[in-house]
């Protein structure tokens, strides 16, 4: 009996002191100041200067996957820093463990891959997409799944991750 409150003291010591959704608030306005700065660090690592950058709009694969490379780093160090010192939990226990899940890491990608390219098509199918490729640049190619690849992982961390496993507790 006193073992057990001895642990219920010990998991209350460490939870938040801050309601969830203040939590969740200040991590999304903590998101959008970190967002800006690491993108904006970004820019300047792909070599875009600070007059040039009002006119983005054709930004190339490579600087687009600096840009969300940066964000993407500077979400992981916001999100270490909210799960250690607000959320009082470690960064694993958002699911980074990969411990017996190469089945499900698999089994993933092969929906996924199904999904997307049954979907494609269907809409084929129906007209509604056309596919024309005159010429390929696979290295163009391979970053342009890289980068879409850290979105998903910016998002999905973001939201998945730390905002409604907040939610949940």
């Amino acid at each position: 009996m006193q073992e057990e409150q001895t642990t219920q003291t010990t998991t209350q010591e460490k939870k938040s002191a801050l309601p969830v959704w203040a939590r969740i608030l200040l991590f999304i306005i903590a998101f959008l100041i970190v967002s800006v700065i690491f993108q904006l660090i970004g820019l300047l690592v792909a070599g875009i200067p600070l007059m040039e950058m009002a006119s983005l709009g054709e930004m190339s694969t490579n600087v687009l996957f600096v840009v969300q490379l940066w964000g993407f780093i500077g979400l992981l160090l916001l999100v270490f820093i909210f799960r250690k010192y607000i959320d009082k939990r470690t960064i694993l226990s958002l699911g980074f463990s990969l411990k017996n899940r190469g089945k499900d890491f698999v089994f993933g990608l092969l929906i996924a891959v199904l999904l997307i390219g049954g979907g494609s098509l269907v809409l084929m199918g129906f007209g509604f997409v056309e596919f024309s490729v005159n010429e390929i640049d696979f290295g163009t190619f391979a970053l342009s799944f890289l980068l879409f690849i850290i979105v998903a992982l910016n998002e999905e961390i973001m939201i998945r991750g730390y905002i409604l496993n907040n939610l949940l507790t």
